[in-house]
C-alpha cells in the first residue's frame, strides 16, 4: 500500500499533465504556473499547490475523470476538494469552482488554475520534491510552454516569496524551436539537466557541453490501431571518464532513468523496465547490478565499476496526434 505522500503526489503530477495537454492543445505560446504555499504555524502543517495554465478550455468533466486509484492510496491528507478558477478569453466573468469529485454538474472553461490544500509535516521534503520534479519537466523543452515556479512560506502572517527557477531568458527555461523535433529538443534538455544540477554537485571538476558525449534513438509503433502513432525516443548522455582525480572521486555508478508519458515526468511502467533489464549491457562495456524504483516510481540503474564519470537517460513515451481531454473546445 502506497503512503499518503505518494498519493498527494499522484494527484499533483496528473494535474500537471492536464495542464501540459491543455497548453499543448492550445497551439500557441502557453504559460504554466506552480505555485505554492507553506503553513508552517498551524496545528498540522500544511501544503497549498496551486497549477495554472493559458490552454485551451476545458470542462470540469476532465478532473472528475481523473483516475486517482483509490485503492492504491491512503487519502487521509487531503479531503478531496479541488478548487478551480477560470475565465474564458471570450468573457468578462471570472469563475469559481469547489469540485467533489463524486458531483456530475460540469461546466466548460478556458485557462485553469487548480489548487487544493494538504497537510504535511515536512514541508521542505515536498517541497524538494516539487523543485526536482519541475526540474525534469524542462528536459523536455516543449514547444510552446513556459513553466513558472515558486514557492511562499507562511509564518506568523508573514510571508516569505521564493522562485526556484531562474528567469525565462535562461536557456533551460526556453522551449524548443518550431524546426526542432522532439528527440532533439530532449536531448538538448537532458544536456542542461547534467550541466545545470549535477554540474557543480556531483561532477567536482568542470563539465562543458562539449565533453558531453549523446545518443539519440527513436522507435514507433503504426502496425496496429491501437498502438498507432504510438512514439518512443530515447537520449543518452554521458560524461567521460578522465584521469583528474577529483573527477574519478566524483564518478557516479548510478544512472538516474528520466521517464516522460505524453510530454509529462511518469513512473516508468513495467515495460519500460523489462526493455532496460532486456539490454545486452556487456556488449557496450557495461555490467548492470540492479534496477532500483523509488515509492514515486522513478527508476535508478545501479552498475558495477561503471567506466565513465556519469550517465543519464531520458526515455519518452507518446502519440504523435495527441488525444484531445474529454470536455475541451
Amino acid at each position: 500500500m502506497a503512503n499518503e505522500s505518494s498519493a498527494v503526489r499522484k494527484v499533483f503530477q496528473m494535474l500537471i499533465s492536464l495542464a501540459i495537454q491543455r497548453c499543448r492543445l492550445s497551439g500557441i505560446l502557453c504559460r504554466l504556473t506552480i505555485s505554492i504555499k507553506c503553513f508552517h504555524e498551524l496545528e498540522t502543517p500544511s501544503v497549498r499547490i496551486s497549477v495554472s495554465d493559458t490552454g485551451v478550455g476545458s470542462s470540469l468533466e476532465e478532473f472528475r475523470t481523473m483516475d486517482l486509484e483509490a485503492h492504491l492510496y491512503h487519502w487521509d491528507k487531503w479531503d478531496g476538494l479541488l478548487s478551480i478558477t477560470t475565465t474564458s478569453i471570450n468573457e468578462k466573468d471570472i469563475h469559481h469552482y469547489r469540485l467533489n469529485l463524486q458531483e456530475t454538474v460540469f461546466s466548460r472553461i478556458s485557462g485553469t488554475e487548480v489548487y487544493f490544500s494538504t497537510n504535511e509535516e515536512n514541508t521542505d521534503e515536498f517541497v524538494t520534491w516539487v523543485v526536482h520534479f519541475v526540474q525534469k519537466m524542462l528536459v523536455l523543452k516543449v514547444q510552446g510552454i513556459v513553466v513558472d515556479l515558486s514557492v511562499q512560506n507562511m509564518d506568523n502572517n508573514c510571508s516569505i516569496h521564493e522562485h526556484f527557477l531562474p528567469k525565462t531568458e535562461d536557456p533551460f527555461l526556453v522551449p524548443a524551436p518550431l524546426s526542432v523535433s522532439n528527440i532533439e529538443a530532449m536531448s538538448s534538455g537532458l544536456e542542461d539537466y547534467i550541466l545545470k544540477h549535477r554540474g557543480s554537485a556531483e561532477i567536482v571538476c568542470s563539465v562543458r557541453r562539449e565533453d558531453l558525449k549523446v545518443g539519440m534513438g527513436h522507435a514507433s509503433n503504426l502496425r496496429t490501431v491501437r498502438n498507432a502513432g504510438h512514439v518512443f525516443d530515447v537520449a543518452i548522455v554521458i560524461a567521460p571518464a578522465t584521469t583528474m582525480p577529483c573527477c574519478l572521486r566524483a564518478s557516479s555508478q548510478t544512472t538516474e532513468v528520466l521517464y516522460f508519458q505524453n510530454f509529462s515526468p511518469s513512473s516508468i511502467p513495467k515495460l519500460a523496465l523489462s526493455a532496460l533489464e532486456g539490454i545486452k549491457w556487456p556488449t557496450y562495456g557495461l555490467k548492470l547490478k540492479e534496477i532500483l524504483v523509488d515509492r514515486d516510481g522513478f527508476a535508478v540503474l545501479q552498475w558495477e565499476d561503471l567506466p565513465l564519470a556519469h550517465m543519464d537517460i531520458a526515455i519518452h513515451s507518446f502519440y504523435i496526434k495527441y488525444p484531445t481531454p474529454i470536455g475541451t473546445y
